[in-house]
């Protein structure tokens, strides 16, 4: 299963790559490290919650509970980054 996940890694390195040596654009950039922080949140977000659903199948509530919490935490950084994004965007409209 560990060979797999790293063949998957390694290639969609390989692909990221392709396009940003390509395309240098700033755009593109834009998208490509949205991407990847989606892949990345989607991954953690995953794994909490596995073994969240995993520790409390096994009566370990507090575990749970923690692991359950790092899932809230992320959609709560994920907003306050979002939030802040649009703030920015609006003063900066706003002085020209």
């Amino acid at each position: 299963m560990d060979f797999f996940l790293e063949l998957i890694t390694d290639l969609a390195l390989k692909i990221l790559e392709k396009v940003t040596r390509c395309n240098i654009s700033k755009r593109t950039q834009t998208v490509v490290d949205i991407l990847v922080s989606a892949v990345f949140l989607l991954m953690v977000n995953g794994f909490a919650i596995w073994k969240a659903v995993s520790h409390y199948r096994r009566d370990n509530l507090l575990a749970a509970a923690i692991f359950a919490s790092a899932v809230v935490l992320c959609v709560l950084l994920l907003g306050f980054v979002i939030l802040r994004r649009i703030i920015r965007r609006r003063k900066s409209k706003k002085e020209l």
